[in-house]
């Protein structure tokens, strides 16, 4: 706590509480269970996100190898949270249909997280750009890769942790400041608000268990009356696929 805390880099709460998130998920795989009660002290103020901005995509991508694009390049055509992508699948894509399935892992000791610590969310499918899903299996492919491989796993083929590092890293290339994974949900979730998506279509890809979560991740946005429209597909977040 005392490295994370001093750390040179000035890490926030929320980051020193994520890395001793995943530390304490390491020891609880080893049936080591002194850390929760700490995590459980760790509290941090949540900040609400703010999407990023045409600009800053378009130059952060171009500061991006073709390997970073299609894993950044799905962060934000997905909505997805770090933890579901690190232990995103090959099986989780419906080739045909062009969905990707967000679901809780067992087998990884992966959990969709809900309202409550002790209860999952539900799983859902979230549609996907038809280019991205095709690179994807196309990528399965070239890897000789079996379904229920990691799409981007760790040089030893586990979950990488790393994806927010690497992102910081690009976006020190780029020039660019306040890089980080949540934007990309964010982004996500106002650019199908724009694009006429009812918020009702966008809690599901979301995950969020109510409509009014979701009116509150949308807050500042007339989001209460539009009319749903199939455009998750054609969105222009499919530009940076």
């Amino acid at each position: 706590m005392k490295f994370l805390r001093d750390h040179e880099s000035d890490l926030d709460d929320r980051t020193v509480h994520n890395v001793f998130e995943t530390l304490n998920t390491f020891l609880r795989t080893r049936e080591i269970l002194i850390a929760g009660k700490i995590l459980a002290e760790l509290d941090y103020a949540e900040k609400p996100p703010k999407p990023y901005t045409k600009r800053e995509l378009k130059e952060m991508f171009a500061a991006m190898d073709n390997e970073e694009k299609l894993l950044y390049g799905l962060f934000l055509n997905s909505g997805v949270c770090d933890g579901e992508m690190q232990n995103t699948e090959y099986a989780d894509f419906n080739w045909d249909k062009h969905t990707l399935h967000g679901q809780p892992k067992p087998w990884r000791k992966f959990r969709l997280k809900g309202k409550s610590k002790k209860k999952s969310a539900k799983d859902r499918f979230i549609p996907v750009p038809t280019k991205l899903v095709w690179k994807i299996k196309d990528r399965m492919r070239e890897r000789n890769a079996q379904p229920h491989d990691l799409v981007f796993p760790n040089g030893e083929g586990k979950p990488d942790g790393h994806f927010l590092r690497k992102l910081k890293a690009i976006a020190k290339k780029a020039v660019l400041e306040g890089a980080e994974l949540h934007r990309f949900r964010k982004t996500y979730a106002d650019t199908l608000h724009e694009e006429g998506v009812s918020v009702n279509t966008i809690r599901i890809p979301l995950g969020h268990e109510s409509l009014d979560v979701t009116l509150a991740y949308l807050k500042g946005k007339d989001a209460e009356s539009e009319e749903a429209h199939e455009q998750s597909n054609s969105s222009s977040l499919a530009l940076y696929a």
